[in-house]
């Protein structure tokens, strides 16, 4: 589709030209101000500078002001004169007007702050002389409110300037930092919550995807939103990297996040019942900024690598912003660590990694038999002797070289994969009259991702009698390792767009209403393994035994006997590409997904009624959203019989009503609010559902506030999950006796389960819809004579019907879904009794019956100014005390997740800053969570030990110091003018990650690159 593509260069070029009309310089006067009293400089500047200046005498009381010498704008006089004091200038952009604030330290659990900048998007405004708050959308309404207003449900906001403390250079490791988010990718790896290090990345993944999941929810019921509206999708057809992206977005564009943690189908739709996560962008920026973020390790050079442009304007009716930013990461290797150094755990506490390779095909390599000693020998395994390069040889040559090497090192396997981003943001916005303000914006992000590679492998092959290197008089098993060949990587390449074109305005009656078009596209082209350096062609890193047999089978019934007995730690003795055959497959797959949907909205909301207690305001709105599916290029891999689309018209609406008001002075009644909402949704595929919320706000006293909700959630299954091509996986015995080690048959007398198993995988199209209800409550105090001081308490319960799953153990397939499982005929020699053995089992996603979540979450907030500078301390915590599932109505809950597998997780964070300093110190703690063992008999199951991770971080703006820019003074004192540094230390005590029973790490605190210092700076022009 060529229109998103032709809209964006008709919109980069629209934009150049207004950025361009945009940059006139300011006006310059003198300006000679000495330091001193706030309230008498305003006033002094404001005579000079012929700006209005509006601010409350309580606001600047007791600040000192710098000093201001020299030929200066207004905008550059004024950053002067507030330089330190913790005041900041908002103005308006209609009148000229300037309000003065003091900063402020985001709230955790309270409305959306703004960011802490030089230049900031204005949140208040000037009317008839008077200033008065601005309104804002809170994530989790429709509805708007007064900045500062408390939302009925538990709200995340964190500003960017708390962004910026963490040092994250995407969004994916700032989410490491929020507790209620219990699964996320950084861009870095596949290391996510619910994975581990060294995990094995699987054909066509993307693994450079940034998303989130809160709650320990599913990829799918956690809504992720940039103002307000869908991100793309990505991998649709490999059902474990489906989920939404948030890759693309550079920090520099982020104004802040917000996290609901509530369900919120009524308000968002399906996706939202777990909760949401959206990513505000900066709206009336202006300046220009440029930033360099450089994040590595102390020893190894594992860097990433961000830089990003910014230039924002807002002048007149136009408003502007524009920001591009690019990252690029090098690799970490698994062996760059002592602890991933092997796979063997058991140096550590944990038992060999049973996913790993184990056979003897390290070192040299290795020749053995079935049964029995090789001929000539006293051992069943002998190894290729060193140096060898496929000449003559006996047996011993054989029987004299070093004993077979058995190890399971990871050699080549990354920690940490090499990605490459670039992304582009775009917004403008021209405000015709009060009636109509049009603004468009463009997204785009392309992602590069591939890991280190694996050497090619081959283990227990068939080498025949008179085979060169083979002197027994029997056929031998060649196990080895292919080092002198190019090594097989793994990779994918993403994109994503966003477009939308919006109309806003006032309508009569202090109404408003925005309607408006929006496009989203997300592309995975899923690359399989590549042979690098090879000719681009494509293989696997371990050959199968029965394929490469055959393949040499076919070689030598050709006349050809390529070398395969020698030394690979030398130089190959066969010519360049010769054994790429073995590993090629004859088709060489290409997978390449594209989600596109097209959204269609419109809503207005504004006050209906009058109470005395306040105005009743309502919100109406009606989406209509096509999802489109496709498969363009792809070659090989399963073929979807039917290509999935969804239409999906949803009308809603959401009304709060004040019952009593702060005027009324009602004993306990200092405020009592109300919220309704409702939303029916018709989709093509699973009809009509209706959801709906209600909520509650009451305050007592001022500065207490009592909350709770109910609401309601439908999600039909995604496309994936019900359309994709139902296949037949066999799993080998060798398998089958790795993933259910220990689980028994228990119709067969608790016989062992062997293989091999035959799996049907795929989608299923008899899933039905998942229903939810959700319990809120929670308390919200500010304490009276602690000024600063917030503390909030929040507990929820989830409940679930019909929810999409599986089973992983065959012991809980056999009790509680056992229709699942295929059998074979009764073996003659079977007691009475017992059914067939187990043959296969449907592994496809099911419904489960019912699921229920429970906990809570907790929050403090202090801030003071003190007159040896601002501190500020934040502590925000998330706790699951029930956790459980019953996979048929009348079963009980099942032990497989039971809340101790869930650990609480806290973050804590302290800072303080003076004039252009600022310094804090952030600690991440997960508590100890339960892992079931893979070998009961070998290693019980355990807790994995809890973990903390301690940040620290400066930075000082050169920006705030007067005169750094003026005639006299040194070069690098205007070199550094308006420019900030800051220096963050990751894992400050370099503590490892904690491991588990199975012998993996854990990486939701710490990964693999422990101890990593962070280099960011940021140049405003």
């Amino acid at each position: 589709m060529r229109t998103p593509f032709l809209f964006t260069r008709l919109f980069l070029l629209g934009a150049l030209l207004l950025l361009a009309a945009g940059a006139a310089d300011e006006a310059r006067k003198a300006y000679e101000l000495a330091p001193g009293d706030a309230n008498t400089r305003l006033k002094e500047f404001s005579e000079i500078s012929g700006r209005e200046i509006l601010f409350a005498a309580e606001a600047v009381r007791g600040v000192q002001t710098a000093a201001v010498r020299g030929t200066l704008t207004a905008t550059e006089a004024l950053d002067r004169l507030l330089a330190g004091t913790g005041l900041r200038a908002v103005p308006d952009p209609k009148t000229g007007a300037v309000a003065i604030k003091r900063e402020s330290v985001p709230n955790v659990q309270r409305a959306a702050q703004t960011e802490n900048s030089d230049r900031p998007q204005p949140n208040h405004k000037v009317e008839k002389g008077v200033l008065v708050l601005d309104t804002v959308q809170i994530t989790g309404s429709r509805l708007r409110a007064n900045s500062g207003d408390v939302p009925m449900q538990p709200v995340l906001t964190y500003s960017s300037l708390d962004i910026a403390r963490t040092g994250a250079s995407n969004l994916g490791q700032f989410f490491q930092y929020i507790p209620a988010i219990t699964s996320y990718s950084t861009g870095l790896n596949t290391e996510t919550v619910n994975s581990s290090i060294a995990s094995g990345l699987g054909a066509g993944q993307t693994q450079s995807r940034i998303s989130a999941q809160l709650r320990g929810g599913s990829q799918t019921s956690t809504l992720l939103l940039v103002d307000g509206k869908r991100v793309p999708l990505t991998a649709l057809r490999n059902s474990g990297g489906n989920g939404y992206d948030l890759g693309g977005i550079p920090l520099s564009a982020v104004e802040r996040v917000e996290v609901l943690l509530d369900g919120a189908s009524a308000i968002y739709g399906a996706d939202a019942i777990n909760g949401v996560i959206n990513v505000i962008l900066k709206k009336r920026y202006s300046g220009t900024e440029v930033n360099l973020n450089y994040d590595n390790t102390f020893d190894t050079d594992a860097a990433v690598m961000t830089a990003s442009v910014t230039h924002g304007f807002s002048r007149g009716r136009w408003s502007g912003l524009l920001t591009f930013s690019a990252s690029e990461n090098n690799i970490l290797l698994l062996t760059d660590r002592r602890l991933t150094s092997s796979f063997d755990r058991t140096l550590f506490g944990g038992i060999t990694n049973q996913s790993q390779p184990t056979l003897y095909a390290e070192g040299t390599g290795s020749l053995n038999v079935a049964s029995g000693n090789l001929s000539g020998t006293t051992t069943p395994r002998v190894s290729i002797p060193v140096g060898y390069a496929g000449g003559a040889i006996t047996i011993g040559d054989y029987t004299a070289a070093p004993a077979p090497i058995g190890g399971i090192t990871p050699g080549r396997r990354a920690a940490t994969s090499y990605s490459k981003d670039h992304s582009l943001y775009v917004r403008l916005a021209y405000e015709f009259s009060d009636l109509l303000t049009i603004t468009g914006t463009a997204r785009s992000g392309r992602r590069e991702f591939n890991d280190n590679g694996d050497w090619r492998r081959i283990e227990n092959v068939t080498i025949p009698v008179g085979y060169p290197g083979n002197p027994f008089s029997t056929a031998v098993r060649l196990s080895k390792t292919f080092y002198d060949l190019p090594p097989i990587v793994n990779g994918s390449k993403t994109a994503q767009e966003d477009y939308s074109l919006m109309a806003s305005g006032k309508l009569p009656r202090d109404w408003r209403y925005e309607a408006g078009i929006s496009y989203v596209q997300g592309v995975s082209n899923m690359v399989p393994p590549a042979l690098d350096g090879a000719g681009g062609l494509f293989g696997i890193s371990t050959a199968p035994a029965a394929q490469f047999t055959a393949r040499l089978n076919a070689e030598i019934a050709a006349g050809r006997r390529p070398l395969l007995i020698y030394d690979s730690n030398t130089q190959s003795p066969n010519a360049s590409g010769v054994l790429d055959l073995f590993w090629v497959n004859t088709t060489q797959t290409r997978l390449n997904d594209r989600v596109r949907t097209w959204t269609y909205s419109a809503q207005a909301d504004g006050k209906v009624w009058s109470l005395p207690a306040g105005d009743i305001t309502a919100v109406l709105g009606a989406e209509a959203r096509e999802e489109y599916v496709s498969f363009p290029g792809s070659i090989g891999g399963q073929v979807w019989p039917v290509i999935p689309q969804r239409d999906v018209t949803s009308f809603y609406a959401e009304t709060r009503v004040p019952i009593v008001g702060e005027k009324q002075r009602f004993p306990l009644l200092h405020r009592l609010d109300v919220n309704l909402a409702a939303r029916t949704e018709d989709y093509s595929d699973f009809g009509r559902s209706t959801t709906e919320r209600y909520g509650v706000a009451w305050r007592p006293f001022k500065s207490v506030l009592f909350r709770g909700s109910f609401g309601e959630g439908f999600l039909a299954p995604q496309l994936y999950r019900t359309a994709q091509q139902s296949a037949v996986v066999t799993l080998p015995a060798s398998t089958v006796a790795i993933i259910y080690a220990g689980q028994t048959d228990l119709s067969r007398g608790n016989a062992p389960i062997t293989g091999p198993l035959n799996q049907l995988s795929g989608g299923n199209p008899g899933l039905r819809p998942q229903l939810s209800e959700n319990w809120t409550y929670g308390v919200v105090l500010d304490v009276p004579k602690v000024s600063g001081l917030s503390l909030s308490f929040d507990y929820y319960d989830y409940r679930f019907t019909d929810g999409f799953g599986g089973i992983s153990s065959m012991m809980d397939r056999q009790i509680y879904a056992p229709e699942t499982i295929v059998r074979g005929t009764r073996l003659p020699t079977d007691p009475a009794g017992w059914l067939g053995p187990i043959t296969g089992f449907d592994g496809r996603t099911i419904n489960i019956s019912s699921s229920r979540s429970a906990g809570y979450s907790y929050g403090l907030r202090y801030q003071r100014a003190t007159g040896w500078g601002d501190v500020g301390l934040m502590v925000v915590g998330e706790k699951t005390i029930a956790r459980e599932e019953r996979i048929l109505p009348s079963s009980a809950p099942t032990a497989s997740v039971n809340k101790r597998y869930v650990p609480q997780r806290v973050t804590f964070s302290a800072f303080w800053s003076r004039a252009g300093w600022d310094a804090g110190i952030t600690a991440v703690h997960s508590g100890k969570s339960w892992t079931d063992s893979s070998n009961e008999a070998l290693y019980p199951s355990r807790d994995t030990a809890s973990v903390t991770r301690w940040d620290v971080n400066g930075s000082y703006d050169f920006g705030r110091r007067a005169g750094s820019d003026g005639r006299g003074v040194s070069w690098w004192s205007r070199a550094l003018h308006n420019t900030k540094l800051r220096l963050t230390v990751i894992n400050l005590f370099d503590t490892e990650p904690p491991l588990n029973v199975n012998g993996s790490f854990g990486a939701s605190v710490i990964d693999m690159r422990l101890r990593r210092y962070i280099l960011d700076l940021t140049k405003r022009f």
